[in-house]
């Protein structure tokens, strides 16, 4: 009955930690490791103890009220709470390609198959034998897989905080490649605010993103180019980007670069080609009057188009240098009078039932396209320069600077 017993209880352990709503006792637990995992081992060896130093105790040798209705019903409890959350966490492998999330998903398969052999198979069969080796298998890929992260972190709760957590954009974030890791520290260091609105940008473009129903391939390409859409500004000078007012038209036309100029820092890395098409196509407008290529309508890739929806958001609600940030509903009516011309209105319907859930709604008041193209326009930022660039990344800068015309990214 043990063996019965423990594979139902590991079943809905994984269940729950899988849960939203566990996550308050996962926490309380998992700030006492220590008290935690004593408790459950010796638990678990007395219990060993008493059935191995007298087996018919705990009714060993007796059959109890309905034993095999009960077997029958812990192992299709088992089957059934095990295939679902297999399926959970390969979903969240698919989001970061992250080791830890496959083996749990593994695990949960091979739980399954393990109580099929043991309930199915015949007592001291190789039929039998072989739910042993299903759970050596997934219970040391598991434990592999976790030493293997904690390797790298070298916090245990870390690695683990990140594998329960129910949050698609915490997953594609845990394995981004190591040149959008080094892009990024390059804009902290540079601009603050930039990064914190890069931020802000990818983690609402995927809300989006799963909310349309994107596979997770492309979730992560959508997270990865909309944290680096505004890369390209590192190449802009700080006396255009910090500037406290209007751009002049000389202005203009050297901030309206840095798609391109993002474009081309970014392909210089062969793992970030999928983001390229954002970087370089989040300030296209459906109507054709956006650049760099003045892309309209379909022509625009649609990862693109919910990158510049979650942009204009966090560009409307942020303060900026030269102006507040405004309300969230005073946001959405003048993004609602841009859908069509400048936003894509399916996607801007789908930013619309987040806002809802939120109990954001448009006042219904008639609001001002004009300040959707202002938004987007004078994207440059407030605050001010923290750090210089990289000696490698201001030379690789220069270089595509100094180029009179380079080659072309296709979208």
């Amino acid at each position: 009955r043990l063996p019965y017993l423990a594979l139902l209880i590991f079943a809905v352990s994984l269940t729950l930690a899988a849960t939203n709503w566990s996550k308050r006792a996962l926490r309380s637990v998992g700030n006492r490791p220590v008290v935690t995992l004593t408790a459950v081992g010796l638990g678990c060896a007395v219990l060993t103890a008493v059935v191995s130093i007298s087996p018919t105790s705990l009714h060993g040798s007796e059959m109890i009220a309905n034993e095999a209705g009960l077997r029958n019903a812990s192992t299709y409890a088992t089957i059934a709470l095990m295939l679902p959350v297999s399926w959970l966490y390969w979903r969240r492998f698919r989001l970061g390609l992250d080791i830890v999330q496959a083996s749990l998903s593994i695990a949960a398969i091979m739980t399954a198959a393990a109580v099929v052999s043991m309930h199915f198979g015949q007592l001291w069969r190789l039929s039998w034998w072989d739910y042993h080796g299903c759970l050596l298998a997934g219970f040391a890929g598991t434990a592999y897989a976790v030493f293997t992260r904690w390797r790298t972190t070298r916090t245990a709760a870390t690695v683990l905080e990140s594998a329960f957590d129910d949050d698609p954009l915490t997953h594609i974030a845990q394995n981004y490649p190591t040149p959008l890791r080094h892009l990024v520290e390059a804009m902290e260091d540079r601009d603050s605010y930039t990064h914190g609105h890069s931020a802000r940008t990818a983690a609402l473009a995927v809300s989006i993103g799963v909310r349309m129903g994107l596979d997770a391939d492309r979730l992560r390409v959508l997270a990865q180019g909309a944290y680096l859409h505004d890369i390209g500004k590192l190449g802009i000078p700080d006396e255009i980007l910090n500037k406290p007012g209007s751009l002049t038209a000389e202005e203009r036309v050297i901030i309206n670069t840095h798609p391109d100029l993002g474009c081309q820092l970014a392909a210089a890395h062969e793992v970030l080609t999928p983001c390229l098409p954002i970087i370089r196509h989040h300030h296209e407008r459906l109507d054709g009057a956006g650049y760099p290529d003045g892309l309209s309508g379909q022509d625009i890739p649609i990862l693109a188009r919910i990158a510049a929806v979650a942009d204009v958001w966090d560009a409307l609600t942020t303060d900026r240098a030269y102006r507040p940030g405004w309300s969230p509903q005073r946001a959405l009516d003048h993004m609602v009078e841009g859908a069509g011309a400048h936003l894509d209105p399916q996607v801007l319907a789908t930013l619309l039932d987040i806002a809802s859930d939120m109990g954001i709604k448009p006042s219904g008041l008639i609001g001002d396209p004009s300040a959707v193209d202002a938004a987007i326009e004078d994207c440059h930022e407030t605050g001010e320069s923290h750090g210089d660039l990289t000696p490698a990344l201001e030379r690789q800068l220069a270089e595509i600077t100094a180029a009179a015309t380079g080659p072309r990214i296709s979208a």
